[in-house]
């Protein structure tokens, strides 16, 4: 279990980020005439089911800002504070109750304080304890091999700008495009094919996160945290290894780079656990 534990609602802080947080927050994951006030069950006291009930019959045991940050787990797998603020913090406020919430699914979560990345992987299938049994909540869905290779590429680029204000790690498109070219399909006859597959692979990393369009006329990116927060640099390095063997038995059985398998080819069990995303 993370070492990042509850903190206060009103926890004492030395900067006005977490204070503006707080307040979008209280908007955000409160309802009824006491915003913001969730109620602490003592033994003996009231039952945690219905000092937080949200609705008629309701028998869950979670604050309304922890279902909240549930359900955006579920349905997108990672919360970064970068993007949103309020609903990180809540993350972390809450986190006690997400772990509890999400472990009941089989799913770990993982907070990455360098980052500010709160974000959940399925727990394998080799730690389960005997006799355990569970149906996937969310299946893992792996990335196309010239997305892993535009991802791996933009780990390596972070790295050299770690140094950086993360608000500045800027990235071109056509650096992107032309990586890709080089990677992946320098051999495609296919130019048409070749430059629609490049943008689709820039659009996948541009949805799920990792990547963030800020100058539409330059078509400049972000790298976001979610990147290094859920890729290590020595795990990306070592999958690029692979990639290039792969790709080289390819080349060596003279199977065109563009070929339809490959296009569909995908590293679901050597990916890092950042590489995987929910569908």
């Amino acid at each position: 279990m993370s070492d990042v534990r509850r903190q206060g609602r009103d926890a004492a802080v030395d900067d006005d980020g977490y204070e503006i947080a707080a307040e979008e927050a209280e908007s955000i994951f409160a309802s009824g005439p006491d915003a913001g006030a969730y109620p602490d069950v003592e033994e003996g006291g009231e039952d945690a089911s219905e000092a937080f009930a949200c609705f008629e019959g309701d028998q869950g045991d979670l604050p309304p800002a922890a279902r909240y940050v549930c359900t955006e787990l579920l349905r997108k797998y990672a919360i970064s504070e970068a993007t949103e603020g309020a609903l990180y913090q809540a993350a972390v406020d809450n986190l006690s109750d997400v772990e509890r919430c999400m472990n009941n699914l089989y799913l770990r979560v993982r907070v990455s304080k360098r980052y500010k990345v709160v974000y959940v992987v399925s727990v394998p299938d080799e730690e389960l304890i005997s006799g355990a049994q569970r149906m996937m909540v969310k299946r893992n869905v792996p990335l196309k091999r010239d997305e892993t290779v535009l991802l791996i590429r933009l780990r390596v680029l972070q790295h050299k700008l770690e140094g950086e204000d993360p608000d500045n790690w800027f990235v071109e498109r056509r650096e992107m495009e032309e990586h890709l070219e080089s990677a992946c399909y320098q051999d495609d006859l296919d130019e048409e094919r070749a430059t629609q597959r490049i943008s689709n692979a820039i659009k996948t990393l541009n949805t799920l996160g990792y990547i963030k369009l800020v100058n539409v006329d330059e078509q400049r990116y972000r790298i976001m945290p979610l990147l290094p927060a859920t890729l290590d640099l020595e795990r990306a390095t070592a999958l690029m290894g692979q990639l290039k063997a792969d790709m080289a038995k390819k080349a060596g059985e003279g199977t065109p780079d563009g070929a339809a398998d490959g296009e569909k080819e995908a590293y679901h069990d050597t990916l890092a656990e950042g590489e995987r995303h929910y569908g």
